[in-house]
């Protein structure tokens, strides 16, 4: 009951997930700071759940919220090619575009004669997704140690990525799916509680030393 509960609140929330980040982006004023490597890598995480997501016949919810992700990725992307001009975007592009080649053709060969995907096969999809999600926040972690900054991201995406990872460990348990769920979930929950500290600890240090000049006075 209470799996079916988080699954279908999940499911919900996972519609609206990257909404936030995208009206961010719009603003372009810290869209410097949002690592492309974050994005290339949550872009191939929901290309690998999309294939295992199918391939392992999961609730359709799963396989819908995959797929949305991964449509939402990929107009996050064109919002990001408009600002990154620089030379180094020429390697983001090519990644980029070979994820979406290869995940197409997969999932068209899957939705044809899903034989080759075997049941191995389809649990390293699903460890190599869940890898994916887990590791695609440490650069963006990083990035914003680096700049002393955590304004690149929408502060209402990373909530609602915490909350959502709580949400699909509970989903996770009770259901019981896989150990890639189980174990992701978990990891992700602690990267986004680094992600949230990190923004309001920078805030706090941006408003004093806006405001000890007054002080000084």
């Amino acid at each position: 009951m209470l799996g079916q509960i988080s699954l279908n609140l999940s499911f919900l929330m996972y519609m609206f997930l990257y909404l936030p980040q995208v009206i961010h982006n719009q603003k372009q004023t810290n869209l410097a700071e949002l690592s492309k490597w974050m994005h290339l890598t949550l872009y191939l995480g929901y290309s690998l759940d999309l294939l295992y997501g199918f391939g392992s016949n999961l609730p359709w919810q799963y396989r819908t919220v995959s797929a949305i992700g991964w449509l939402l990725l990929t107009i996050q992307h064109v919002q990001l090619i408009h600002h990154f001009k620089q030379t180094e975007q020429k390697f983001f592009q090519i990644g980029f575009y070979s994820i979406l080649m290869c995940s197409t053709a997969l999932l068209m060969l899957l939705s044809i004669n899903p034989k080759p995907f075997v049941h191995l096969a389809l649990y390293i999809l699903g460890y190599a997704a869940q890898i994916a999600f887990v590791i695609a926040f440490i650069p963006q972690i990083l990035k914003s140690k680096r700049l002393q900054s955590a304004q690149a991201l929408s502060i209402f995406y990373i909530l609602l990525c915490l909350f959502l990872a709580i949400l699909d460990g509970i989903s996770a348990w009770q259901l019981n799916w896989g150990w890639p769920n189980k174990l992701g979930s978990c990891l992700i929950i602690l990267l986004t509680s680094m992600l949230l500290m990190q923004y309001y600890r920078y805030q706090f240090s941006k408003r004093m030393r806006r405001e000890q000049p007054l002080l000084q006075r």
